[in-house]
């Protein structure tokens, strides 16, 4: 049998230590688990790495140079700067709590009649013109504003009251017009009334009067402007006065007598060189709005100049453009303003509208002169909105007026490529020619439309689709009707471009509707000539009355250049010695617009001179049959010389010396007399 032998109790412990550790050496399972989601974990973050890479490498910009991403940081801090002016500038027509709006208008329950009428015609007229609120912030006007300390009653609602009204009283009566129960006739009768009186008005009330009437509908005032131009003495007025009643007249695109416009040319030297430059761009958009042409040189200086200076300090472009429109229209050039204007362009053009686009080429264009940095950038940039326009969904007319694209605003561009025959590319036209054809519309989108169709024939881009649009008999009905004469000109320049171009002969109509023009033999055989030779379209000028048109021709590429660079053609005959500038003229005469009757006996006569571009003789012309044809020719310095043989009259083309004077450095040089 077994025996138990007796254990030593001093090894227990020591057996029960080793036990112990052979528990603690037992594999655990939580440290695995530990392992594997911290191995998940590290996935996981790997993921959302590459996904943020991804990301990044998305951003717009991101494959730009540094220089390229600090210049469009610069141009982003200078909109932000922008906002915060405007937003500064026109604090006071943010939206306010509606709560808090009818708890003042409780408070002041006296004034609420007047704030209900005048303040929606306000608001709408800040919409409507940019220059509205000039007035009522600057204090220099305050005198004829019609706000100003006027007594705001409901309208009368009685015709024969009108007459018992003092004239103190009219600016308030007009100003409560908004009211709906004073539509129709009474708004009617209110304007005869004020038209009664309109010459016996002191001249400043008889200003506030057209301010009231200026801050209602557009469509009201009308017969009470037409007669303020004649009422009041411009040589008398106070200057703020004189800029309240140009803008007032312009902004209902009212038509003044010659006599009203050489008096305020007489007041224009009094313009302060130091005032606010805003002022000056709204006498200049007021002056562009009433077609009043000024020569005087020493005004045009002032405005050039002060333009050239605001555009190196990034002023507001709206009044940028209103002067630039006004040296347009009186073709004044200056070199330091186009120089800082090509300089303006460089550094924002990808901040520019296509109406600003088409205001800064057209100044360039209108005195002759380019620059095809500036013109390449900004076609570029007209592309591309237009680009964005016709191929976005969204529709256009919801966009700020400022900030839509128009049709008139597309036949400015490509008028001013065409006007100094500027290289545009396909893909520009193209893109102009669908925006074109996206918003012709009605016949009442016509004017516009043959307007960028004279243009895009002389750039040699037929979109014929538009053109059989625009020639339709329909067309030609509605243009008939419209009875404006330049459109009339503009469907027979592109229906007669277009069939030569499709090589068939020339049919079109040479006269309107509304007036026959004078018998000429000679019409014929030139109309032959282009028919059978298929000349180049932009030579064709059968639509306006001719006494002389000459066309340069290369010797090298024999194509026809609209615009002379004096400069090129000096280096040209210097490093020759012996060129002369060859012109092949085509003269078409008739009684109506030669001088000294001498067309009894005259031809066409097509020929082929040699004139020295810089010693031609220049002769005056002596007299004219038509008055309108002798001031066509003052106006530049060709002019016609006297009748040298009874064949021929001749158009010498005389060089400049800087080569962007519009008469003088265009190379077709055309007289024409008045329909």
């Amino acid at each position: 049998m077994a025996t138990i032998e007796e254990v030593s109790s001093e090894i227990l412990h020591l057996i029960y230590d080793v036990i112990r550790s052979i528990e603690k050496d037992s594999h655990d399972p939580s440290q695995k688990r530990d392992s594997y989601d911290s191995a998940a974990k590290i996935q996981e973050l790997r993921g959302k790495l590459q996904l943020c890479r991804d990301m990044i490498n998305k951003l717009p910009g991101i494959e730009l140079t540094r220089e390229e991403q600090l210049r469009r940081v610069d141009a982003l801090r200078r909109q932000l700067v922008r906002k915060r002016e405007l937003l500064v500038k026109y604090k006071s027509m943010c939206h306010f709590d509606m709560k808090l709006v009818l708890c003042h208008l409780l408070r002041l329950r006296p004034l609420v009649l007047g704030i209900t009428v005048a303040t929606p015609r306000c608001c709408h007229s800040y919409v409507r013109d940019h220059y509205f609120g000039f007035f009522r912030e600057s204090g220099a006007y305050h005198r004829t504003v019609a706000t100003t300390g006027a007594q705001l009653e409901p309208a009368p609602t009685e015709t024969s009251t009108l007459s018992a009204l003092g004239d103190d009283q009219l600016v308030g009566a007009v100003l409560s017009c908004g009211s709906l129960s004073a539509r129709g006739g009474h708004v009617h009768a209110l304007e005869r009334e004020c038209c009664r009186r309109v010459g016996k008005l002191a001249p400043e009330l008889a200003i506030r009067v057209m301010d009231a009437w200026a801050a209602g509908s557009r469509h009201c005032g009308s017969t009470y402007v037409q007669q303020l131009p004649r009422a009041v003495d411009v040589k008398q007025l106070p200057w703020p006065h004189l800029v309240h009643l140009l803008y007032l007249l312009a902004l209902k695109k009212c038509s003044v007598p010659p006599d009203f416009a050489s008096a305020v040319e007489e007041r224009l030297p009094e313009f302060q060189r130091e005032g606010d430059f805003r002022e000056l761009a709204v006498l200049c958009s007021s002056l562009f709005k009433l077609k009043i042409r000024v020569s005087n040189d020493a005004f045009l200086h002032v405005v050039s100049q002060r333009t050239a200076h605001v555009l190196a300090s990034h002023a507001d472009r709206f009044d940028i453009v209103a002067a630039l429109k006004f040296l347009r229209l009186c073709e004044h050039y200056s070199a330091e303003l186009l120089e800082n204007l090509a300089s303006y362009v460089t550094g924002c053009s990808q901040e520019l509208v296509v109406t600003e686009c088409g205001h800064m080429l057209a100044a360039f264009a209108s005195v002759a002169a380019y620059d095809r940095g500036t013109f390449e950038r900004l076609e570029d940039r007209v592309a591309a909105l237009l680009h964005e326009c016709t191929s976005s969904k969204r529709n256009s007319s919801r966009l700020h007026p400022s900030l839509r694209p128009r049709l008139k605003d597309v036949a400015k561009v490509l008028w001013a490529f065409a006007a100094v025959n500027h290289s545009a590319g396909r893909e520009s036209l193209q893109v102009a020619v669908q925006f074109l054809e996206q918003n012709f519309t009605s016949n009442k989108d016509l004017y516009h439309i043959l307007d960028a169709l004279q243009s895009l024939i002389c750039l040699d881009c037929y979109p014929w689709d538009l053109i059989d649009r625009a020639t339709s008999p329909s067309a030609e009905h509605a243009v008939s009707l419209d009875g404006k004469k330049k459109a009339f000109l503009r469907l027979v320049f592109v229906a007669a471009s277009a069939q030569l171009a499709r090589g068939t002969p020339l049919t079109v109509k040479l006269t309107s509707s509304r007036e026959q023009l004078p018998q000429r033999d000679g019409f014929g055989e030139l109309v032959a000539v282009f028919g059978e030779r298929r000349l180049r379209a932009s030579c064709i000028l059968p639509h306006i009355r001719i006494a002389g048109v000459a066309f340069t021709v290369c010797p090298r590429s024999l194509r026809a250049s609209l615009v002379l660079d004096v400069a090129e053609l000096k280096r040209q005959k210097t490093a020759a010695g012996n060129h002369e500038a060859r012109f092949v003229s085509v003269e078409l005469l008739d009684d109506s617009v030669l001088v000294r009757d001498s067309g009894g006996c005259l031809r066409v006569a097509p020929r082929l001179r040699k004139h020295s571009l810089f010693s031609c003789s220049r002769n005056d012309c002596t007299n004219t049959s038509r008055g309108s044809a002798q001031r066509n020719l003052s106006r530049g310095s060709c002019r016609p010389m006297q009748c040298l043989s009874e064949t021929a009259l001749h158009f010498p083309f005389t060089g400049v010396e800087h080569g962007y004077s519009r008469h003088e450095a265009n190379v077709a040089t055309i007289t024409t007399g008045d329909h």
